[in-house]
């Protein structure tokens, strides 16, 4: 959990059920940071999302989706 409240995990926890707000994710760049689980899983998502350290707003980079 950060300093908002916010849980933290890996895609893992998504597999086993629990939704992180959080999900650890590695940005373009190669800095690993956390993206929103909300926006990472949106069936309408951009083509890149921000990539955040782990406060939830400080944005470290974007990932951007191969397969969209």
């Amino acid at each position: 959990m950060n300093e908002h409240g916010q849980t933290l995990g890996t895609y893992e926890d998504v597999e086993r059920g629990a939704v992180p707000d959080l999900v650890g994710i590695v940005a373009d760049s190669g800095i690993d940071g956390y993206a929103y689980w909300e926006q990472f899983d949106a069936e309408d998502a951009s083509d890149a999302i921000p990539v955040y350290a782990e406060d939830g707003t400080t944005q470290v980079g974007i990932f951007t989706f191969g397969d969209k």
